[in-house]
């Protein structure tokens, strides 16, 4: 993605409240986001909420109220002939990179903005959006976790009780098992919506881990059981893997051919300092919050574990939701296992959703 402004040079000025200023348009074009503050901590970055208002970028503060008018956070059930109940993803657009803190004009912080329309310097997922060289305008992203539908097949229904203790390779199989577009979640889905979530809630730590084994307390704009730690306290996400030298290689657009991307994946030191401090960034990475390096809690950019043991490689990715685990959470990507590997570790608590294009 581009890594230039955006229009004028950002403004700095005070924080505007939607209700307070509802003559500047913020609906229109709609272009939100959050940056950098400086801060660190166990939630990781302390982050700001900014809207981009005559020329330039604003602190703001948005109420629920405008994420439920705003087109990139409507997230409609469909329902296929099965019965599978899945929720509409709408296609969004995304800047990512440095710019002048908002505060002062000037300080470099990380920002991320979201535009539900084209615009220049603003690029969509690929990895979700993108099928067979086409851009879809959604994908389908299973409501509720993933259970055992009969026939050999994944359903998306609720009062079931999620599948798990199953392998990669047969869960991937199960759900293309349901007909033409059925797959398994990708952590491109994954993260285009989590991203999203990020922007309303202002912060990285999106489920504490305080509220991980309370059902009702994961889920957010119709997608049910999230991050929640029941008896399925992972997901496997397809899209991204590690090869022979611990590497990432990962999917060129949705479905597509995993390409090696040269990036080592980050190696933890430990559990108690296995925290995100950066994300790699270009080509397929602008669109993940995959980890560049790990350290300490206290000055995490990201309050979760995005990498692989040093002692791991060749492994498929599963992201895990584990209660009383700061760094296992809803960012979490964990590259330990075979696509192979069943029983204790990590089948008896890993699952996963079913989706469409």
């Amino acid at each position: 993605m581009s890594r230039g402004y955006i229009g004028a040079t950002p403004l700095s000025g005070g924080v505007y409240n939607l209700e307070e200023h509802k003559g500047m348009n913020l609906l229109c074009p709609r272009i939100i986001g959050v940056q950098d503050t400086g801060a660190r901590g166990k939630d990781g970055a302390t982050l700001k909420q900014v809207a981009y208002i005559d020329g330039g970028l604003r602190e703001v503060t948005l109420a629920t109220a405008f994420f439920d008018a705003h087109p990139s956070y409507q997230f409609p059930d469909w329902t296929d002939a099965s019965g599978n109940v899945f929720c509409t993803i709408p296609r969004a657009y995304w800047w990512r990179g440095e710019m002048p803190d908002v505060a002062d004009g000037t300080t470099p912080r990380w920002t991320m903005l979201l535009s539900p329309v084209p615009r220049d310097g603003f690029a969509a997922n690929p990895g979700a959006f993108k099928l067979s060289d086409a851009w879809l305008a959604q994908f389908y992203f299973g409501k509720y976790r993933g259970h055992d539908a009969g026939s050999s097949k994944i359903g998306s229904k609720a009062g079931q009780l999620p599948l798990r203790s199953v392998t990669f390779d047969n869960y991937r199989t199960y759900c293309a098992n349901n007909g033409t577009g059925y797959h398994m979640q990708s952590l491109f889905e994954w993260h285009e919506i989590l991203a999203r979530m990020v922007v309303e809630k202002k912060t990285f730590q999106l489920f504490p881990e305080a509220i991980r084994t309370t059902q009702s307390a994961c889920k957010w704009r119709g997608i049910e059981d999230m991050a929640y730690h029941g008896t399925v306290s992972a997901e496997y996400m397809d899209g991204i893997r590690t090869d022979a030298s611990g590497n990432y290689e990962a999917w060129d657009q949705a479905n597509g051919t995993y390409v090696a991307t040269g990036q080592a994946a980050a190696i933890a030191a430990g559990a108690t300092s296995s925290y995100s401090q950066g994300v790699v960034g270009g080509g397929v990475f602008d669109v993940l919050f995959i980890a560049s390096t790990m350290g300490g809690g206290t000055t995490s950019f990201i309050p979760d574990y995005s990498g692989r043991p040093v002692d791991k490689v060749g492994c498929i990715c599963n992201s895990s939701f584990y209660s009383a685990q700061t760094h296992f959470g809803a960012f979490c990507s964990y590259f330990q296992y075979l696509s192979s590997s069943i029983g204790a570790s990590p089948g008896a608590g890993t699952g996963s959703r079913l989706a469409k294009w």
